[in-house]
């Protein structure tokens, strides 16, 4: 008899349910954002018992993040681009009055974590579905709704035909694709690696070399006095003076250490500046470490502008694909300035040649640090100094 069979027959009802029961717990109802992605392992594995082969294993988003360097990289990427405020720009100059639904994408809602879901589906699956769920009067979308994409069933040509389990019509959702064509599409190989990496590692720390090796040189001992002797031993390592130890000449002490190969040290570190590269994250943002490598910045601007490179096309994707919902001329784009903000020296020098050249006024400079503008009329910018030389004295 089948397991369906045995499930759904009319026989040994009190049996049935109990199977019923441990499949309910062991794979309970999973939230809206639950990667459900795992049931096919259900389905294979656990109801026809087939061997898994690691090669064909599908590669979901939950295994993809119980790789740390790829759960900090989706947390670096997604939540640096949520930060940043989603603005409305005609000219280069931001709208006195913002559309509103840049200000809040999802009512009830806040941008960061709509945003970050958004840059989370770009990361994995190439693309992020969200549907209009509300207009203006001029017919621009009012209000949106993320589809996370395990709610979304899309056709053959990538097109949203439903989303929670109702039917999605053309022209009522919007889809963001990103650069490339998602993590879990085109480096599926990297990340089976990596977890079988893990996986090995897991092994070495399980079985790890024993640091510290006690031979008999002489007579012979019971199990219950050696037992006794690695008993001692260890309890002694861990008190005062732990580093220092005895023994006779019937007891030979040899440190093992703990061989560097053993840890899996440089293999695990390849791994990591391989998921770096493939998300194009520099290295040293996953903790990664390159040979004759050196940082480049000096301060926290300086960093952050590296980072907004690499995160960039992400940014872009979204920002000119909102731009298409916006009026003719007016673009959408992420207000980069507070991640970018220098340190206060830095700022200051840069007002100070700013106000110089006459690019910026006082009270100018006293709104980008957020202060009041000055009483009376606007200060007058005092022109630079002119260059003085010094006369030869004569001779």
């Amino acid at each position: 008899m089948g397991f369906f069979d045995y499930l759904f027959g009319t026989d040994n009802l009190p049996a049935r349910q109990e199977v019923a029961a441990s499949y309910i717990e062991e794979w309970p109802l999973a939230s809206p954002f639950t990667d459900n992605s795992g049931l096919e392992r259900l389905t294979f594995e656990s109801l026809y018992g087939l061997p898994s082969d690691a090669s064909n294993v599908p590669i979901t988003r939950k295994t993809a993040m119980s790789i740390p360097a790829i759960a900090k990289s989706r947390s670096l990427i997604a939540t640096s681009i949520a930060r940043m405020p989603l603005i409305a720009e005609k000219a280069q100059r931001p709208l006195a009055t913002q559309p509103s639904f840049l200000n809040q994408l999802q009512a009830g809602v806040p941008n960061f974590q709509t945003v970050t879901w958004i840059v989370d589906g770009l990361i994995f699956y190439g693309r992020s579905f969200l549907l209009i769920e509300g207009r203006q009067s001029n017919g621009l979308p009012a209000s949106l709704r993320l589809v996370p994409e395990w709610n979304a069933e899309v056709n053959e040509h990538g097109e949203l035909i439903k989303a929670f389990d109702r039917p999605v019509s053309r022209g009522s959702y919007i889809r963001i694709d990103a650069h490339h064509e998602g993590l879990l599409n085109f480096a599926g190989d990297l990340i089976r690696d990596t977890k079988e990496l893990e996986r090995v590692a897991a092994e070495v720390g399980a079985n790890p070399v024993p640091s510290i090796l006690l031979k008999q040189t002489k007579g012979q001992m019971t199990q219950d006095e050696i037992t006794a002797l690695l008993g001692q031993w260890s309890s002694a390592r861990r008190k005062r003076y732990g580093s220092v130890a005895f023994a006779n000449d019937s007891v030979d002490a040899q440190s093992m250490g703990q061989a560097a190969e053993n840890l899996l040290i440089e293999g695990r570190n390849f791994q990591v500046l391989q998921l770096a590269r493939a998300l194009s994250i520099p290295a040293y943002f996953l903790d990664g470490s390159v040979d004759g490598a050196s940082l480049t910045y000096t301060n926290t601007a300086g960093k952050n502008r590296e980072l907004i490179e690499a995160i960039s096309p992400y940014m872009v994707a979204i920002e000119q694909t909102l731009s298409l919902y916006l009026p003719a001329g007016t673009v959408a784009e992420f207000d980069t300035s507070a991640l970018l903000r220098g340190d206060t020296k830095e700022r200051m020098d840069m007002y100070a040649v700013a106000l110089t050249a006459g690019i910026y006024t006082v009270n100018e400079v006293r709104a980008m640090e957020n202060l009041d503008a000055l009483p009376g009329p606007e200060p007058v910018t005092p022109p630079a100094p002119e260059p003085t030389t010094e006369e030869s004295p004569n001779v």
